[in-house]
């Protein structure tokens, strides 16, 4: 297919769609992203010769690889939801005050290494969503709090959330051997090695200003350097928990350095970060930080337990479910070649499984201890599920567009263009 600038337009034309409608018209991700796929329909039918059955099979493929992704969200989100009504972030965030006075050293340990802790492990904004309220209440003015929490993320996107998004991007190139997969995977976690560092600078900075380098370069860079040489170097073995493994560790030495003397000294926040209005919440009868952690807990020695031990998770590995779609040629000549078993899930491997698992096993936890009254799960249930549904109309409409590009030769065409 030889490249031509009318083309290069028409295939630009979805994302710049979706780009107008959530950046000018502020649509949400659910309607900007259904728009986008129409968009791309109609240039794939009416530019790129793309017959009505081949974008009908790519919509199929899309909302199929998008099932993958909604059996994430909605246990993460429900895990959120049964931790966030037994009371367990505000027994965290009261753990944080209690474990060092220094109000530097608690900012970095919610908006940056609990941040992360939560981002290995459910991710879709649900970090956030829990520590820039935590800040809030921690004294920290609400644009720096999300600030800080956005920052904080990022570095752990790439593996985070059970290693979603980097089983998403490798599923979308064709590694031809191991070592081309372990060359991107340590291209890939060295380069957020310095991404880390980075987001760690950043945000003690904000916190603390210039004191932040006498009192706190020391642990930010150890910090940053066992977190990314760690992920770096456990994604070779499992890129599904090196993000999780990782940010577990360093939730422990957080809580370590806390207990050092140079750190049980009062350490005040930047003039401009502090909030004079933070709110006081009342505190919890039943919910203690170890009960606050514990389904997390429960979720590290599974996913271990499971992954890796390789007769369990061959044995388990047994159940997939995968569609077949024909070959398809379009208009233009792209060809698009069938699969007898495309993108085979795993459901007893999926790291939704463990997060359903963990959601549930945390509801049990704290309906026994009393941190959730009876009646609850109907309101949490509900909660979950109005979060989920346009994160997921979002997820199959950009997953659908992007296949619907994909197989009609659209992202060939951008890719020439921006050569």
């Amino acid at each position: 297919m030889s490249f031509d600038i009318m083309l290069w337009l028409a295939a630009a034309a979805p994302v710049l769609a979706l780009l107008l409608l959530l950046l000018r018209c502020r649509w949400g991700g659910d309607e900007a992203a259904a728009a986008a796929l129409l968009v791309s329909i109609f240039a794939a039918h009416r530019v790129f010769g793309g017959s009505f059955d081949l974008i009908a099979l790519a919509v199929a493929k899309g909302m199929w690889s998008a099932l993958s992704i909604i059996f994430v969200i909605f246990p993460a989100l429900l895990m959120y939801e049964v931790s966030r009504a037994a009371g367990a972030f505000q027994a965290i965030r009261e753990g944080m005050q209690t474990f060092t006075p220094d109000q530097v050293l608690q900012v970095i340990a919610v908006g940056w290494v609990f941040v992360d802790f939560l981002q290995g492990i459910t991710g879709f904004g649900v970090p956030v969503v829990v520590c820039a309220p935590l800040l809030v209440s921690m004294g920290v003015r609400p644009l720096p709090a999300v600030v800080i929490t956005l920052l904080g993320q990022t570095w752990g996107n790439t593996f985070g959330t059970l290693g979603l998004a980097w089983e998403g991007l490798a599923s979308q190139v064709d590694f031809t051997s191991p070592v081309q997969l372990q060359a991107a995977i340590l291209w890939t976690g060295n380069l957020l090695i310095f991404v880390n560092l980075a987001t760690g600078t950043a945000i003690a900075w904000i916190a603390g200003g210039r004191i932040w380098l006498r009192r706190n370069f020391l642990l930010v860079f150890t910090l940053a350097l066992l977190q990314g040489v760690g992920q770096a170097s456990l994604a070779l073995i499992n890129p599904v928990l090196c993000n999780f493994v990782v940010a577990s560790f360093s939730m422990g030495i957080i809580f370590l350095v806390g207990k050092l003397p140079w750190y049980r000294k009062p350490a005040t926040l930047e003039d401009a970060l502090q909030n004079e209005a933070a709110p006081v919440l009342p505190k919890q009868n039943h919910m203690t930080m170890a009960k606050a952690f514990l389904p997390y807990l429960f979720l590290v020695v599974m996913a271990v337990a499971v992954l890796l031990n390789d007769s369990l998770k061959n044995f388990l590995g047994q159940w997939t479910l995968a569609l077949s779609f024909a070959g398809k040629t379009t208009g233009l000549g792209f060809v698009v070649s069938g699969s007898g078993a495309y993108a085979p899930l795993v459901p007893m491997l999926h790291s939704g499984a463990f997060l359903l698992l963990t959601a549930g096993s945390g509801y049990i936890f704290y309906r026994r201890w009393g941190c959730i009254s009876a009646g609850s799960l109907g309101s949490i249930m509900k909660k979950s599920l109005d979060k989920t549904i346009p994160a997921g109309v979002a997820v199959v409409g950009l997953i659908a567009m992007s296949k619907v590009m994909e197989e009609t030769g659209q992202t060939v065409v951008l890719a020439q263009g921006a050569a």
